[in-house]
């Protein structure tokens, strides 16, 4: 039996470097990639929470014409006299 072992090179500071640079480059562009994911998401979530925020102002608008429609309604009936139909202030 032969002990002949090769022991791989060592690497030189070159190539350490190197190696350091490309992880750091492969570093930073999937930082961006992951940044620029989490932007997209945010705008998308901002979207739907505004189409829900219009759709929900809209529904406020129509009740509130409703409540005043109604009030006018309400103010017409109190200050109508007991058996009369005419009130004091007209609808």
């Amino acid at each position: 039996m032969s002990s002949d072992i090769e022991d791989p090179p060592e690497p030189t500071a070159a190539s350490l470097v190197s190696g350091i640079l490309g992880d750091l480059q492969h570093l930073v562009e999937q930082q961006f990639r992951l940044t620029r994911q989490e932007i997209e998401d945010e705008l998308r979530q901002r979207a739907a929470a505004a189409a829900i925020f219009a759709v929900s102002i809209g529904i406020c608008l129509v009740d509130a014409i409703v409540l005043c429609l109604s009030l006018a309604h309400r103010l017409h009936w109190a200050t109508s006299p007991p058996a009369t139909d005419p009130a004091w202030l007209p609808l």
